[in-house]
């Protein structure tokens, strides 16, 4: 029933390969797909979604590459491709400076799917849209509540990139105490809740895509 259950559509956060994963919500039913939405502008209708399920497409998600979706045999290509494989078998971070449409997200994509956190989540991060209230939970999450029994608190971004990649989208949009934290989180491979003084180690790799040279 439809007009009971409207069906509410929330973006996860989580990439798979080229794919949004989202969660479709209706009534007390929850289901998890995958997809891309597509900008139409035709009368009321200004976005189209196109969905697959998601535990086919992480079935099969060893038979897609987005290294083999980086077409082209120029010098130029060659060398990206080469660079793409280097940075892949580093742990180190990465940093990716391109104009804008130059494709920074499929490189970031390919890094990811070419290493060995392959099988881990790759959490994108687009800064320039980070919420401007509490962004700071968001990707570190909360301590619970003071006085709150039993609480566990809640998990930020960051934690759920655990064991896989963090992409931080346009870094260049990242506020400054933000910046300052991630260098913290990168020189220590620890953090902590936003209300808490418990260090918690990680362990994922960051890649940052960037359209101004910093």
């Amino acid at each position: 029933d439809f007009e009971q259950f409207p069906i509410k559509i929330c973006s996860t956060g989580v990439s798979i390969h080229n794919f949004e994963e989202f969660e479709l919500i209706q009534g007390e039913e929850k289901l998890l797909v995958a997809g891309s939405s597509h900008k139409l502008n035709l009368g009321e209708y200004d976005t189209v979604l196109f969905f697959s399920d998601i535990k086919k497409l992480r079935a099969s998600q060893n038979k897609i590459s987005s290294f083999q979706s980086i077409i082209g045999n120029s010098k130029v290509m060659q060398n990206i491709r080469t660079k793409i494989k280097i940075a892949a078998e580093s742990p180190s971070c990465v940093l990716i400076y391109a104009e804008d449409g130059l494709s920074k997200k499929l490189y970031a994509y390919a890094i990811h799917d070419e290493s060995d956190r392959n099988e881990k989540p790759l959490i994108i991060i687009d800064c320039p849209t980070l919420p401007r209230t509490n962004a700071e939970k968001y990707l570190f999450g909360a301590a619970p509540p003071s006085g709150a029994a039993g609480g566990s608190g809640k998990a930020g971004r960051i934690e759920a990139a655990n064991g896989g990649t963090l992409l931080l989208h346009n870094i260049e949009g990242l506020p400054l105490k933000l910046q300052e934290m991630f260098i913290q989180l990168i020189e220590t491979k620890k953090f902590s809740r936003v209300g808490s003084r418990k260090m918690r180690s990680i362990n994922l790799r960051i890649i940052a895509t960037s359209r101004k040279d910093l």
